[in-house]
């Protein structure tokens, strides 16, 4: 399976999941030999999460997270205030976006894709299109690659 052709699938999988929950569960998908396998991510313990994650992308060739998550668009904001933003937890921002993220992890290369969660004037909410998201700067436990990889 091809890296396209397996984060299609993820994203695919994920928007059937959404809209038949109103969510998604934090999850960790990844290709082994006998298919793809997938593990709920542990996220009331992030490192354990990061553990498990790093191990998954250790031994399979295409590994995907898929959550929601919040963020703020520094783009759309003055240097003040993307500076301010910096300092403050997107989920706690005014101007936060909600939206459900896969990250696709082929060795060291990552592709991101985000699709906007909208609640407004919906019982339940929807998934708006999937879109690629930049990586280039993205950091932290869940993406810093395994320390043996160093």
């Amino acid at each position: 399976m091809h890296s396209h052709q397996f984060s299609e699938f993820v994203r695919n999988t994920a928007g059937e999941s959404f809209t038949r929950d109103g969510y998604l569960a934090a999850v960790v998908v990844f290709l082994q030999p006998q298919g793809i396998s997938a593990e709920l991510l542990p996220m009331d313990d992030k490192d354990e999460s990061a553990r498990l994650i790093q191990r998954v992308r250790s031994s399979s060739p295409l590994v995907a997270v898929v959550t929601e998550a919040w963020y703020v668009d520094l783009t759309k904001l003055s240097p003040e205030q993307a500076r301010e933003a910096m300092d403050m937890a997107p989920s706690k921002h005014p101007q936060r976006i909600e939206v459900a993220m896969v990250t696709v992890y082929q060795g060291l290369r990552k592709t991101g894709y985000v699709a906007d969660i909208i609640r407004k004037g919906r019982k339940k909410p929807i998934l708006g299109p999937w879109r690629e998201a930049p990586m280039a700067e993205a950091g932290g436990r869940f993406v810093t690659p395994p320390a043996e990889w160093n």
